[in-house]
């Protein structure tokens, strides 16, 4: 067996080999950017996270407003005839302003058995549709629409970028490929093409395609 300082000294070099063998993940990156429909998909997220920042933000502030409002329509028993009849579990899940946070966020993820005791009454009711109407479908539309906008802006940016640089190219070969017909225009390389010159290369030309 070995030295315990040597079982020692051999677990830097563990942690090195292990994160050497996350590092081939990277690899992935040159495989995104041969795949063009893939790396524009990636890259039009990447895009859109500042606006799906700027959504979870707002979505949070929409979530804490409404935190208030059940605390203080079911935590204190406004929408019951009086304060007695304010069920247990409505107490539990509505009784401050951070336990309402996360019972709304569980409803906003389709748990709803968090509002069976407030669906009893009709205020109740209503303060259960009016939440899933902005927290459902109106934060769903948004989230979508940014997502998406800023998807198809990163995709036109990225094939004008495209194309300029295709063009870039197809410029470099033209003035490679015009350099040399005058070099061999310019027989005498003085940086002069000549009348003979041109009569000689027009006249190459004909013998090479006869």
């Amino acid at each position: 067996t070995g030295s315990p300082m040597h079982s020692v000294a051999s677990i830097p070099f563990l942690k090195v080999m292990r994160v050497t063998r996350v590092a081939r993940v990277l690899r992935l990156a040159r495989l995104l950017r041969k795949v063009r429909p893939l790396y524009q998909l990636l890259n039009g997220v990447a895009a859109s996270l500042q606006g799906v920042g700027w959504v979870i933000l707002a979505t949070f502030m929409m979530l804490y407003s409404a935190a208030i409002v059940f605390t203080t329509m079911v935590g204190r028993g406004y929408i019951y005839d009086s304060p007695d009849e304010i069920p247990e579990e409505a107490k539990q899940h509505y009784a401050t302003v951070a336990r309402s946070l996360l019972t709304l966020f569980k409803l906003m993820n389709d748990d709803q058995s968090v509002v069976e005791p407030i669906v009893t009454t009709w205020i109740g009711q209503l303060l259960f549709y009016s939440f899933m109407m902005l927290s459902n479908w109106m934060a769903l539309a948004i989230l979508t629409s940014v997502v998406s906008d800023n998807m198809i802006t990163a995709s036109r940016q990225h094939d004008e970028h495209e194309a300029i640089v295709q063009k870039q190219m197809q410029h470099e070969r033209a003035k490679v490929r015009l350099r040399k017909i005058l070099g061999d225009l310019d027989s005498n390389h003085d940086g002069c093409i000549t009348e003979l010159e041109l009569a000689q290369f027009l006249k190459d030309e004909l013998q090479q395609q006869e």
